[in-house]
Protein backbone atom coordinates (compact mmCIF):
# COMPACT_ATOMS: atom_id res chain seq x y z
CA UNK A 1 0.00 0.00 0.00
CA UNK A 2 2.98 2.21 0.92
CA UNK A 3 4.47 2.05 -2.27
CA UNK A 4 1.79 2.18 -4.15
CA UNK A 5 1.19 5.89 -2.74
CA UNK A 6 4.77 6.72 -3.32
CA UNK A 7 4.16 5.80 -6.59
CA UNK A 8 0.83 8.19 -7.31
CA UNK A 9 2.91 10.78 -5.67
CA UNK A 10 6.11 10.38 -8.18
CA UNK A 11 3.58 10.60 -10.94
CA UNK A 12 2.21 13.62 -9.97
CA UNK A 13 5.45 15.18 -9.73
CA UNK A 14 5.25 15.87 -5.51
CA UNK A 15 8.66 13.25 -5.05
CA UNK A 16 11.64 12.78 -7.56
CA UNK A 17 11.73 10.31 -9.74
CA UNK A 18 13.59 7.12 -8.34
CA UNK A 19 13.22 8.23 -4.54
CA UNK A 20 10.20 5.66 -4.64
CA UNK A 21 12.28 3.06 -4.87
CA UNK A 22 14.73 3.95 -2.30
CA UNK A 23 11.98 4.53 0.30
CA UNK A 24 9.94 1.48 -0.67
CA UNK A 25 13.35 -0.88 -0.52
CA UNK A 26 13.62 0.95 3.38
CA UNK A 27 10.27 0.08 4.25
CA UNK A 28 10.14 -3.46 3.53
CA UNK A 29 11.23 -5.53 7.18
CA UNK A 30 13.76 -8.17 6.65
CA UNK A 31 13.44 -9.81 9.48
CA UNK A 32 10.93 -9.50 11.75
CA UNK A 33 8.12 -10.42 9.89
CA UNK A 34 6.25 -13.53 8.41
CA UNK A 35 6.17 -16.81 9.90
CA UNK A 36 8.08 -17.26 12.57
CA UNK A 37 10.64 -19.89 12.72
CA UNK A 38 10.43 -23.04 14.60
CA UNK A 39 12.61 -26.13 15.42
CA UNK A 40 15.31 -24.11 14.77
CA UNK A 41 17.27 -27.44 16.18
CA UNK A 42 15.87 -29.76 13.53
CA UNK A 43 18.41 -30.96 11.70
CA UNK A 44 20.36 -32.08 14.93
CA UNK A 45 16.88 -33.89 16.14
CA UNK A 46 16.99 -35.58 12.84
CA UNK A 47 20.46 -36.56 13.34
CA UNK A 48 19.20 -38.25 16.50
CA UNK A 49 16.55 -40.67 14.64
CA UNK A 50 18.09 -44.13 13.49
CA UNK A 51 18.19 -43.94 9.79
CA UNK A 52 15.49 -46.98 9.08
CA UNK A 53 12.81 -44.63 10.32
CA UNK A 54 14.49 -41.72 8.01
CA UNK A 55 12.91 -43.63 4.35
CA UNK A 56 9.51 -41.72 4.49
CA UNK A 57 8.09 -38.37 5.78
CA UNK A 58 5.53 -40.15 7.57
CA UNK A 59 7.69 -42.48 9.95
CA UNK A 60 9.98 -39.53 10.27
CA UNK A 61 7.16 -37.25 11.20
CA UNK A 62 5.72 -39.48 13.85
CA UNK A 63 9.29 -39.21 15.48
CA UNK A 64 9.52 -35.74 15.35
CA UNK A 65 6.30 -35.21 16.81
CA UNK A 66 5.09 -32.93 13.69
CA UNK A 67 2.37 -32.92 11.32
CA UNK A 68 4.01 -34.37 7.95
CA UNK A 69 2.97 -31.44 6.02
CA UNK A 70 4.99 -29.01 8.12
CA UNK A 71 7.74 -31.48 7.65
CA UNK A 72 7.45 -31.33 4.17
CA UNK A 73 7.21 -27.56 4.22
CA UNK A 74 11.16 -27.50 6.53
CA UNK A 75 12.32 -29.64 3.26
CA UNK A 76 11.25 -27.30 0.53
CA UNK A 77 12.81 -24.42 2.49
CA UNK A 78 16.09 -26.51 2.84
CA UNK A 79 16.55 -27.35 6.07
CA UNK A 80 17.50 -30.97 5.91
CA UNK A 81 17.77 -32.45 2.19
CA UNK A 82 17.32 -35.75 0.83
CA UNK A 83 20.03 -38.69 0.05
CA UNK A 84 20.20 -41.72 -2.35
CA UNK A 85 20.74 -44.45 -0.70
CA UNK A 86 22.26 -46.76 -3.31
CA UNK A 87 22.85 -51.06 -2.74
CA UNK A 88 26.47 -51.14 -2.68
CA UNK A 89 28.70 -54.77 -2.29
CA UNK A 90 29.90 -55.97 1.11
CA UNK A 91 33.87 -55.72 0.43
CA UNK A 92 36.12 -57.56 2.55
CA UNK A 93 40.17 -56.32 2.15
CA UNK A 94 41.06 -59.24 -0.13
CA UNK A 95 38.66 -57.61 -2.51
CA UNK A 96 39.46 -54.06 -2.19
CA UNK A 97 42.83 -55.16 -3.14
CA UNK A 98 42.10 -57.26 -5.49
CA UNK A 99 39.82 -54.79 -7.73
CA UNK A 100 42.93 -52.16 -6.80
CA UNK A 101 45.25 -54.54 -9.12
CA UNK A 102 43.00 -54.62 -11.59
CA UNK A 103 42.63 -51.26 -11.98
CA UNK A 104 46.63 -50.51 -11.61
CA UNK A 105 46.86 -53.45 -14.35
CA UNK A 106 44.93 -51.18 -16.72
CA UNK A 107 47.48 -47.84 -16.33
CA UNK A 108 49.84 -47.76 -18.99
CA UNK A 109 53.18 -45.66 -19.17
CA UNK A 110 53.42 -43.71 -22.25
CA UNK A 111 56.85 -41.25 -23.10
CA UNK A 112 56.87 -40.50 -19.27
CA UNK A 113 53.10 -40.06 -18.31
CA UNK A 114 50.05 -42.20 -17.29
CA UNK A 115 47.20 -43.13 -19.31
CA UNK A 116 44.53 -45.51 -18.30
CA UNK A 117 43.92 -48.10 -21.07
CA UNK A 118 42.02 -47.22 -24.02
CA UNK A 119 40.63 -51.38 -23.85
CA UNK A 120 40.57 -51.54 -27.77
CA UNK A 121 41.38 -55.51 -27.39
CA UNK A 122 38.36 -56.37 -24.50
CA UNK A 123 34.82 -57.46 -24.99
CA UNK A 124 32.62 -57.10 -22.07
CA UNK A 125 29.67 -60.08 -22.09
CA UNK A 126 26.78 -59.55 -19.44
CA UNK A 127 23.63 -61.15 -18.58
CA UNK A 128 20.06 -59.99 -18.06
CA UNK A 129 16.87 -61.51 -17.32
CA UNK A 130 13.70 -60.40 -19.62
CA UNK A 131 10.30 -60.77 -18.98
CA UNK A 132 8.40 -61.68 -22.12
CA UNK A 133 5.65 -59.05 -21.91
CA UNK A 134 4.69 -55.89 -23.57
CA UNK A 135 5.02 -52.41 -22.44
CA UNK A 136 3.53 -50.94 -19.64
CA UNK A 137 2.04 -47.67 -21.38
CA UNK A 138 -0.48 -47.65 -23.85
CA UNK A 139 -1.84 -44.60 -26.02
CA UNK A 140 -5.60 -44.38 -26.67
CA UNK A 141 -8.14 -41.69 -26.80
CA UNK A 142 -9.63 -39.61 -24.36
CA UNK A 143 -12.19 -40.93 -21.89
CA UNK A 144 -11.26 -44.47 -23.64
CA UNK A 145 -11.72 -47.77 -21.81
CA UNK A 146 -8.22 -49.46 -22.15
CA UNK A 147 -8.19 -53.21 -21.55
CA UNK A 148 -6.45 -53.67 -18.01
CA UNK A 149 -3.42 -56.37 -18.57
CA UNK A 150 -4.04 -59.25 -15.70
CA UNK A 151 -1.63 -62.70 -14.71
CA UNK A 152 -2.51 -64.89 -11.80
CA UNK A 153 0.98 -64.65 -11.20
CA UNK A 154 4.22 -63.09 -12.08
CA UNK A 155 5.96 -66.49 -12.33
CA UNK A 156 3.55 -67.63 -14.89
CA UNK A 157 5.41 -65.08 -17.24
CA UNK A 158 8.08 -66.57 -19.32
CA UNK A 159 11.88 -65.46 -18.48
CA UNK A 160 14.35 -65.23 -20.64
CA UNK A 161 18.04 -64.42 -20.26
CA UNK A 162 19.89 -62.70 -22.72
CA UNK A 163 23.54 -62.38 -23.11
CA UNK A 164 25.11 -59.15 -24.83
CA UNK A 165 28.65 -58.50 -26.00
CA UNK A 166 30.10 -54.98 -26.59
CA UNK A 167 33.61 -53.78 -27.57
CA UNK A 168 35.20 -49.98 -27.43
CA UNK A 169 33.91 -48.57 -30.68
CA UNK A 170 36.37 -46.97 -33.08
CA UNK A 171 37.09 -46.20 -36.29
CA UNK A 172 38.08 -49.17 -38.47
CA UNK A 173 40.61 -47.75 -40.65
CA UNK A 174 41.26 -50.96 -43.15
CA UNK A 175 37.12 -50.88 -44.27
CA UNK A 176 37.01 -47.32 -43.33
CA UNK A 177 33.87 -47.18 -41.36
CA UNK A 178 32.85 -46.75 -37.72
CA UNK A 179 32.87 -49.86 -35.57
CA UNK A 180 30.27 -49.50 -33.05
CA UNK A 181 31.37 -51.73 -30.60
CA UNK A 182 27.93 -53.74 -31.19
CA UNK A 183 28.79 -57.70 -30.90
CA UNK A 184 25.26 -59.30 -30.85
CA UNK A 185 23.06 -60.34 -28.40
CA UNK A 186 21.73 -63.76 -28.13
CA UNK A 187 19.30 -65.43 -26.00
CA UNK A 188 19.45 -68.66 -23.99
CA UNK A 189 16.18 -70.75 -25.04
CA UNK A 190 15.44 -73.77 -27.73
CA UNK A 191 13.05 -75.44 -29.73
CA UNK A 192 11.60 -78.63 -28.35
CA UNK A 193 8.10 -80.15 -29.08
CA UNK A 194 5.56 -79.78 -26.68
CA UNK A 195 5.05 -82.78 -24.15
CA UNK A 196 1.57 -81.95 -23.92
CA UNK A 197 -1.99 -80.51 -25.57
CA UNK A 198 -3.05 -77.11 -25.50
CA UNK A 199 -6.01 -75.27 -26.64
CA UNK A 200 -3.75 -73.10 -29.00
CA UNK A 201 -1.76 -76.27 -30.29
CA UNK A 202 -1.14 -80.03 -30.32
CA UNK A 203 0.75 -82.27 -28.44
CA UNK A 204 4.55 -82.61 -30.37
CA UNK A 205 4.44 -78.91 -32.03
CA UNK A 206 8.18 -76.90 -31.93
CA UNK A 207 7.63 -74.73 -28.98
CA UNK A 208 10.13 -72.30 -27.51
CA UNK A 209 11.42 -72.51 -24.18
CA UNK A 210 13.85 -71.57 -21.70
CA UNK A 211 17.30 -73.20 -21.10
CA UNK A 212 18.84 -73.12 -17.49
CA UNK A 213 21.88 -71.08 -17.61
CA UNK A 214 25.08 -73.37 -16.63
CA UNK A 215 28.34 -73.42 -16.65
CA UNK A 216 27.97 -75.74 -20.02
CA UNK A 217 25.33 -73.87 -21.49
CA UNK A 218 27.57 -70.76 -20.89
CA UNK A 219 30.35 -72.13 -22.47
CA UNK A 220 28.33 -73.05 -25.94
CA UNK A 221 27.33 -69.95 -25.97
CA UNK A 222 30.86 -68.60 -26.15
CA UNK A 223 32.21 -70.70 -28.47
CA UNK A 224 29.21 -70.82 -30.99
CA UNK A 225 28.10 -67.62 -31.03
CA UNK A 226 30.00 -64.74 -29.33
CA UNK A 227 33.67 -66.19 -30.57
CA UNK A 228 32.15 -66.37 -33.83
CA UNK A 229 30.62 -63.12 -33.72
CA UNK A 230 33.81 -61.49 -32.85
CA UNK A 231 35.94 -63.04 -35.53
CA UNK A 232 33.28 -61.97 -37.96
CA UNK A 233 32.83 -58.22 -36.92
CA UNK A 234 36.44 -56.85 -35.29
CA UNK A 235 38.14 -54.69 -37.01
CA UNK A 236 40.77 -55.97 -39.84
CA UNK A 237 44.45 -55.07 -38.92
CA UNK A 238 43.41 -54.75 -34.99
CA UNK A 239 45.29 -56.91 -32.35
CA UNK A 240 44.72 -60.73 -32.38
CA UNK A 241 44.81 -61.05 -28.74
CA UNK A 242 40.92 -60.11 -27.47
CA UNK A 243 40.23 -60.52 -23.85
CA UNK A 244 36.66 -61.33 -22.84
CA UNK A 245 36.17 -59.37 -19.90
CA UNK A 246 32.77 -61.08 -17.68
CA UNK A 247 31.82 -60.52 -13.91
CA UNK A 248 31.91 -63.51 -11.60
CA UNK A 249 28.34 -65.29 -11.70
CA UNK A 250 28.51 -69.12 -10.72
CA UNK A 251 28.45 -69.93 -14.31
CA UNK A 252 31.48 -68.16 -15.44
Amino acid sequence: MVQHLLLRCTKAGKIPMGAADEVSQFQRKKSTCGRKHLHKDLPKCIQAIPQSRRYCFRSLAHDLGMLKSTLHDYFKRGVFAKYSSVLKPALTESNKVCRLKWALDHVCDRDGAKYVDDMYDTVHVDEKWFFMTRVQKVYGAICEKIKQRSCKSKHHLLKVMFLTAVAHPRWDETSGEWFNGNLGTWHFTEIVPAQRRSGRRDAGTPVMTTVSVTRETYKAMLVDKVIPAIRAKWPRGETKAVKIQQDNARPH
